[in-house]
């Protein structure tokens, strides 16, 4: 990145202006496009040499009034002004700002997470993701890995595909990157980031070559997921008051629409995704085993059997649903307490012994009790 950042700038605007757009005549063949500095000069009612010097990085203190001037002659925005003006050094209140930490609060991530039907993520001025809650981790599963908006829209395989209108989120990328340059210009990790993107995208190169800047307040956005289609969402962006440099984005959709409900399915399927692997584990075990067949590791064949026979009376409550069983069924408890009635201790860990916390399972009792009532009446 060239150190003329003032002289870059004011270079790349005054090209990207016809004499028509600012009510001049235009006379004489032109060898570069745009206005010439004599031109602008003469808009902003600076001398010709003066502006000269400004854009050739001799004169790097123009006072307000100059700026307020150099940005009627070049149309500026709100965006761009602003962006001339920490350029320059001479905004209110501006103070080189120190490196914006990764760290986001605890208190941050909490509240992010209470939006569980909203992709929510708090970035940094060089559009580096920090964190992020469950939906927007849905939000940007194409994306491998999904750290950095500028990475992700010009050098990721999926960003093409992702983005809808791709060369509208493109400017705006770009736009935001030019921004966080006025805010820190000698900010190491922005540096790196506009190295290597400029080495591996041309759109990049001729897009940061053109000095558009604009800011993240809001806007809406297409997307196009592998999972549930388009989606159209708008987001807000929040600036983070205990940690400069962070803002917090919210993506919403229109209540009622597709997209809405799109949403609402993107979350499910990464819930889904998500659960964790022994209770996968224990609803395979389930399916694959019936409750006839449950047998305590520490009873004998024969005395389960007798167990079932005692306590499996018929009726329509002798069988549970795989779903109900999946549901009571822990990882860490004894297989003989899937149903009500088998064990008097319910959802405690079983001890090594195989027993269930007795000197002997209620169940394997009960049917003790039961086949020595048989023998006695024999």
């Amino acid at each position: 990145m060239d150190s003329n950042h003032l002289g870059d700038f004011l270079r790349a605007r005054r090209a990207g202006l016809q004499p028509e757009d600012v009510g001049m005549a235009s006379y004489g063949a032109r060898r570069v496009p745009g206005l010439r500095r004599e031109e602008v000069a003469v808009l902003a009612g600076v001398n010709a040499d003066y502006y000269t010097r400004l854009e050739q990085g001799r004169e790097r203190n123009p006072s307000p009034q100059v700026l307020d001037a150099l940005s009627r002659a070049l149309r500026l925005d709100a965006d761009a002004r602003a962006h001339l003006y920490l350029l320059a050094g001479t905004a209110p209140g501006y103070r080189p700002s120190a490196h914006v930490a990764d760290r986001v609060s605890p208190a941050l991530r909490q509240l992010m997470d209470g939006y569980p039907s909203t992709p929510a993520f708090v970035m940094s001025r060089t559009l580096d993701i920090l964190a992020t809650n469950s939906l927007a981790d849905a939000l940007y599963t194409p994306f491998e890995p999904a750290d950095n908006l500028a990475r992700m829209t010009f050098l990721d395989p999926a960003g093409r595909g992702f983005y809808t209108d791709w060369d509208r989120a493109a400017q705006a990328t770009v736009a935001n990157l030019r921004q966080a340059a006025g805010f820190d210009l000698d900010n190491p990790r922005l540096r790196e980031l506009v190295r290597t993107l400029t080495e591996h995208s041309v759109d990049f190169a001729r897009l940061w070559n053109a000095h558009t800047v604009r800011g993240k307040t809001q806007d809406a956005k297409h997307f196009l997921h592998p999972d549930v289609g388009p989606l159209t969402l708008t987001y807000q962006a929040f600036d983070v008051r205990d940690a400069p440099g962070q803002q917090l984005v919210i993506y919403h959709a229109e209540p009622g629409s597709a997209s809405a409900q799109a949403l609402d399915l993107l979350g499910s399927i990464h819930a889904t995704r998500r659960r964790p692997n022994h209770v996968r584990t224990v609803d395979r075990q389930v399916r694959s085993t019936s409750t006839a067949r449950v047998r305590h590791p520490g009873i004998p064949r024969e005395q389960a059997a007798a167990e079932r026979g005692a306590h499996a009376p018929a009726g329509r409550g002798n069988h549970r649903s795989t779903r109900d069983l999946r549901v009571r069924l822990h990882p860490l408890t004894c297989p003989v307490r899937l149903r009500r009635g088998r064990c008097g201790r319910r959802r405690r860990r079983c001890p090594p012994t195989g027993r269930c916390g007795r000197a002997a399972c209620r169940a394997s009792a009960d049917a003790a009790a039961s086949a020595g009532r048989d023998a006695r009446s024999r």
